[in-house]
């Protein structure tokens, strides 16, 4: 009786011990089932990243050899299959894009037709008049305009189209470069020593290019990039400018037309450059730019969209060249926002601690963050209202363009993982504008405008009125630059493929390296 108990309590002992192994058996299998399938939806995705279209393999063979993330005009192409490396500014090194092939006296014959507008029609088309004026009394002025402006990665292609536009109508120039981003991330510097080849290009003899350098690593963003805008007034300052002079700072991929340029110089009746007019008044003292947007390439123009820069301010309301005896300096918070009651707004509550009638000066900030200014349209028929031209993500390359989104003003993580449309609106933009949709066409990308705010002239740049760019009558440039474009597009997605699988590859080695190392038996170490 006693052996039978004790028989029966070791066979309920073994049951318990066998479904204690074999639940832990399940488990195990379980585990290992999900680590084959996590490694066979991984495989799957390597497999779907290497398939492209035999259209796009082949455009690839043409252009692999040609084309890399550099300059087009490299002579060291990437090689593809290795994957898109990211894009690293190189000391001294300025990326070139696509330039035009025509000679001087070719633009000059352009620039010439625009100079010799009589200023009484310049000015009217600005409403620059003097009241009642007249054709036989109306006199051109001589106002002298000082020129800044940041420098960066910009190609020499970007800086061309703005000295074709401008070519010898500046007393000096400034530009500032800085050896971090916006993000405190180090940038080699590019243009130090370039001065000789920037004086040719603009037709300029005073041209400065100045280094900010500040590794103060919690002034970051747009605290940096003011106080490295700063820098211009400076160097306008030591180029003798004076109060009756013209400020005008742009980023580099900005211009005021032509045009406009020569009303500034010689239209005799500007408010916001007339100093007894406004004492600096925030509302009256600056005149901002009606910009049409280009998008990466001549003919990608946004249809119902206008930029709001460059900028201009009279030299008596800008600090260093301005009288601080007369218009004080304003205090400021967070590096470069004017403090309340200063100007921070164009109310009563914003300017409640001026007296006197006399306004706070202008620093670099100013020109592009205070409140107020006059937005200045062309009313001359049969021409465009713009009186300025914005030319964004004009790029070397696409490479180029992905740092700029991974690096400045509103950092995107995985800008170099991301399909390029994907990115942002406006590149989404020139994707339709590469392959020629319409607005009416819809593109698989996250960044569909719900709202169509980003339209395209449909009818490109020769579907707009005049004024166009100086540097876009050349038609073989804007054929060429489309070319270009189209050839890049391509190559970024296959190189995008390239990298992401290239990155999954690495994840799965490293996931098999800790499986191998792994010292605990039968459990999983994620």
């Amino acid at each position: 009786m006693q052996l039978k108990r004790a028989d029966k309590r070791i066979g309920s002992k073994a049951a318990a011990y066998f479904v204690v192994i074999w639940s832990a058996l399940c488990i195990l299998c379980y585990f290992r089932i999900q680590e084959s399938s996590a490694m066979l939806q991984l495989h799957t995705i390597l497999l779907s990243t290497n398939s492209s279209s035999e259209k796009e393999k082949s455009k690839l063979s043409k252009i692999e050899d040609s084309t890399s993330m550099s300059s087009p005009s490299s002579t060291a192409p990437i090689s593809l299959a290795a994957g898109m490396t990211e894009y690293t500014p190189k000391e001294g090194h300025v990326p070139t894009g696509v330039l035009s092939t025509k000679n001087k006296r070719y633009f000059d014959n352009i620039r010439f037709r625009i100079d010799n507008v009589h200023v009484y029609d310049r000015c009217k088309a600005y409403s620059f008049l003097l009241p009642n004026a007249t054709v036989r009394d109306t006199k051109p002025v001589h106002r002298r305009i000082f020129f800044g402006s940041l420098l960066a990665d910009e190609p020499w292609e970007l800086l061309e189209i703005i000295a074709a536009e401008t070519y010898q109508l500046f007393s000096g120039m400034v530009f500032v470069e800085s050896n971090r981003t916006q993000h405190f991330s180090i940038r080699p510097l590019q243009r130090i020593g370039k001065e000789n080849e920037l004086q040719k290009m603009f037709g300029v003899g005073r041209i400065q290019i100045r280094t900010y350098v500040n590794e103060d690593p919690l002034i970051l963003d747009l605290a940096r990039e003011h106080e490295q805008r700063q820098e211009i007034l400076t160097g306008w300052k030591e180029m003798g400018m004076t109060a009756e002079d013209v400020g005008y700072i742009a980023d580099a991929d900005e211009t005021f037309s032509r045009d406009f340029l020569k009303a500034v110089q010689e239209c005799p009746n500007i408010e916001m450059l007339n100093y007894n007019s406004h004492k600096c008044h925030p509302i009256k003292a600056r005149l901002q730019g009606a910009a049409r947007i280009f998008e990466a390439l001549p003919d990608c123009i946004a249809q119902r969209r206008t930029w709001h820069h460059p900028d201009m301010v009279i030299g008596a309301c800008i600090e260093v060249i301005g009288a601080s005896s007369v218009n004080p300096v304003a205090p400021r918070e967070a590096q470069f926002l004017r403090s309340e009651g200063f100007g921070s707004q164009c109310n009563e509550a914003g300017l409640q601690n001026i007296t006197d009638g006399n306004y706070p000066l202008y620093n670099a900030a100013d020109f592009r963050r205070a409140c107020g200014g006059q937005m200045i349209r062309n009313t001359a028929r049969g021409h465009t209202e713009y009186s300025a031209f914005h030319f964004h993500n004009f790029f070397a390359n696409f490479n180029q363009t992905r740092f700029k989104y991974k690096s400045y003003g509103h950092p995107q993580y995985g800008a170099f993982r991301k399909k390029l449309e994907d990115l942002h609106e406006d590149l989404e933009l020139v994707y339709r504008c590469v392959h020629n949709m319409t607005n009416a066409d819809n593109t698989t990308s996250t960044k569909v405008d719900p709202e169509r705010i980003h339209q395209r002239e449909e009818g490109g740049l020769l579907g707009t009125k005049p004024h166009w760019p100086v540097y876009f009558h050349d038609d073989d440039y804007r054929a060429r630059k489309y070319q270009s474009l189209y050839d890049e597009l391509i190559a970024d997605e296959i190189q995008r493929q390239a990298y992401i699988k290239g990155r999954q590859e690495a994840e799965l080695a490293r996931r098999a390296n800790i499986i191998k190392n792994s010292k605990l038996k039968n459990v999983l170490p994620y």
